[in-house]
C-alpha cells in the first residue's frame, strides 16, 4: 500500500513538472502515453468535424461549463453561480451533471425536481448532490448520456436553458455557449497532455470556447492574459476569485450529541483565526485547501488527504477522528463536497467546520455577457 502511495505521489509530481530532466524515465514513459492519448483526442475531434460521429441537438439553449485541465478550477461553484444567474433573469433552467461515481451515472435520473432532493449522494455523485441541495428550486439531473438525460429533462421540466456541468469535452451534444474555466496561476498546468501533464486536450481547443473565465485571480493576471491571446483570439475573457466561507458547523455537545448549524449568511473564515485545526479532504487540490485555512489564520495540527471524489469508510473516519484528537486540535475542518460523501449519523469527537466556496466577479461584465447571449439565442 505504501509503495502504491509513493508511486502515485511520484506520478503527480511528474504531472506538475515542466522539466524533462527532473521527470526522469517516468516522465519519458508518461510522455509516450500522453502522445498516444493526444492522437486519440485529435482523431475524435476530427471525427466530429468531418461528421463521421454525429452530434445531437436538444430543443433548448444549451450552456456548458467546463475546463481544459483535470480538476480544481471551480466548475461546481461556477455552475451554481450560472444557474442562479440564469434563473434571476427569468429563464427556466435545469442543471445537468454526469453524476460522476454515482450509481445512477449509467442509467441517469433526477437528483432534485426543484422541490425535493430525490437521490442520495451515492446515487447521483457528490458534486450533483451538493448542487441539488444548494440550488433549491432548480432541478438537477444526472447521467452519462447527456442527450438522453437532456431529452428527459425537457419532457419533465420544460426548461428554456439546460446548463451542463463539466462538458467542454462532451462533443456528442451541441452547445450554444461554451464557458471554459482556467486557473489564473497555472491555466495549462505544465503545458503537457495527460498523463505527462494535466491538460485534457491541446491549448488550441480554446478556439471552440465561447468565453474564458480565469478563476482564483488574486493578483494582476497580465502575463496569463497575454498568453491566452495566442490560443483564444477574439474571445471574451473574464476574471473571478474564489471566496471560501463557513457553510455549516456541526457542534458537539455533552453525551456526544451533535447539532448542525447551517450558515445562512455565508460568513468568511475569520472564526478559524488562531484556532488549532485538523484538516481532512478528498478534492482535486487538497494542498490548496490547506493553504486557504492557513491564510485564514488556522493553526494546522495535522491533515488527512485523499483522492478526489473519495468515499470515506467507517475505518477511515475513525482514523481521522483519532488523529484529530491526538493532534491536539480543537476543531476539524473539511469541505462541503467531502461532507456529501460522509454518513449523516457520524458522531464527531470535536466540532466540525464545513467550508464551501463561491465565485465572485469584480463587476457585472460576465453577468451582462450571459444576459446578452440569453436574449440573443432564446426567441
Amino acid at each position: 500500500m505504501l509503495n502504491k502511495m509513493k508511486i502515485r505521489k511520484r506520478i503527480e509530481a511528474v504531472m506538475q513538472s515542466s522539466s524533462n530532466a527532473e521527470a526522469g524515465w517516468l516522465g519519458v514513459g508518461l510522455s509516450v502515453i500522453a502522445g498516444l492519448y493526444g492522437i486519440g483526442v485529435r482523431l475524435r475531434k476530427t471525427a466530429y468535424a468531418k461528421g463521421w460521429l454525429k452530434q445531437s441537438r436538444l430543443d433548448c439553449l444549451v450552456v456548458s461549463v467546463g475546463n481544459l485541465t483535470l480538476g480544481g478550477t471551480g466548475k461546481t461553484p461556477a455552475t451554481v453561480y450560472l444557474a442562479r444567474l440564469i434563473q434571476s433573469y427569468g429563464y427556466r433552467v435545469v442543471v445537468m451533471s454526469r453524476g460522476y461515481r454515482g450509481s445512477a451515472e449509467g442509467k441517469g435520473g433526477v437528483a432534485t425536481n426543484g422541490k425535493d432532493v430525490i437521490m442520495l449522494a451515492s446515487a447521483c455523485g457528490d458534486e450533483a448532490y451538493m448542487m441539488a441541495r444548494t440550488l433549491g428550486n432548480i432541478p438537477v439531473v444526472v447521467g452519462r448520456d447527456r442527450y438522453a438525460i437532456g431529452s428527459m429533462a425537457l419532457q419533465r421540466f420544460n426548461p428554456q436553458v439546460i446548463l451542463l456541468d463539466d462538458a467542454f469535452q462532451h462533443m456528442r451534444l451541441e452547445r450554444d455557449v461554451d464557458i471554459v474555466l482556467l486557473d489564473a496561476e497555472k491555466p495549462f498546468g505544465n503545458g503537457k497532455l495527460f498523463p505527462r501533464g494535466i491538460l485534457r486536450e491541446e491549448k488550441g481547443a480554446l478556439q471552440r470556447a465561447s468565453a474564458v473565465v480565469l478563476t482564483r485571480v488574486e493578483k494582476d493576471p497580465e502575463a496569463t492574459l497575454k498568453g491566452l491571446g495566442e490560443y483564444a483570439p477574439c474571445k471574451p475573457i473574464f476574471q473571478c476569485d474564489h471566496r471560501p466561507y463557513i457553510a455549516s458547523i456541526i457542534t458537539v455537545h455533552a453525551g456526544r450529541e451533535t447539532d448542525i448549524q447551517e450558515a445562512t449568511e455565508r460568513p468568511g473564515l475569520d472564526s478559524l483565526k488562531g484556532r488549532s485545526v485538523y484538516i481532512f479532504s478528498g478534492i482535486a487540490s487538497n494542498e490548496r485547501f490547506q493553504q486557504t485555512i492557513v491564510q485564514a489564520g488556522g493553526q494546522v495540527c495535522g491533515t488527512s488527504f485523499f483522492d478526489d471524489h473519495h468515499w470515506y469508510s467507517s475505518d477511515e473516519l475513525k482514523e481521522i477522528m483519532q488523529s484529530a484528537v491526538n493532534s491536539g486540535a480543537d476543531i476539524i475542518i473539511t469541505t462541503e463536497k467531502d461532507l456529501m460523501r460522509i454518513p449523516h449519523d457520524v458522531s464527531w469527537p470535536l466540532d466540525l467546520a464545513v467550508v464551501g466556496v463561491e465565485i465572485q466577479f469584480p463587476d457585472d461584465a460576465f453577468d451582462q455577457y450571459i444576459l446578452m447571449e440569453l436574449k440573443r439565442k432564446i426567441k
